[in-house]
């Protein structure tokens, strides 16, 4: 049964790999557009 992940670190491991794209697209976003904010009305800055 070395084949089969523990259900836990397999759900640790996702979670942590949808925070990491997660960030890598909100930073590649900012970059396209500098005048984003933060905001939750809007995050494209057309506030």
């Amino acid at each position: 049964m070395s084949g089969i992940d523990d259900p836990q670190r397999a759900t640790r491991r996702l979670l942590v790999d949808r925070n990491l794209a997660h960030a890598m697209a909100e930073a590649y976003l900012a970059g396209r557009n500098l005048t984003a904010t933060r905001s939750p009305i809007s995050r494209h800055g057309t506030e």
